[in-house]
């Protein structure tokens, strides 16, 4: 399967040009390196933009609790765990923050 997008844009920018877009990037709390082409694809065709406070310290938090989930699954299916009682527990702590993070975050929208 190929890209989904498969035009290549270039485009130049100034010094003072690049470091604003960076700013705006920045304050878009976008990861540059992942989401640069999405930011810039969104503000050219006119796209609203939103930021909002808090998600990626979610997402963050999220990507830790899952990467523990994935520890876990291999362990098992290594038989070097046979059980994982305190595991769950602090994996349901770390969700249920999120949970509320997220619900936070909703009020603000």
């Amino acid at each position: 399967m190929g890209r989904k997008r498969d035009i290549p844009v270039t485009i130049f920018y100034s010094e003072r040009e690049y470091e604003d877009l960076r700013r705006n990037i920045s304050k878009a709390k976008i990861t540059p390196s992942t989401s640069r082409s999405s930011y810039i694809r969104d503000c050219s065709l006119g796209k609203d933009i939103k930021v909002i406070p808090g998600l990626r310290d979610v997402n963050n938090t999220l990507i830790k609790v899952v990467d523990e989930l994935n520890l876990i699954k291999r362990k098992i299916d290594y038989g070097e765990v046979k059980e994982v009682g305190s595991n769950l527990d602090i994996i349901k702590e770390a969700i249920t923050n999120i949970y509320k993070e997220l619900n936070k975050i909703s009020k603000k929208i």
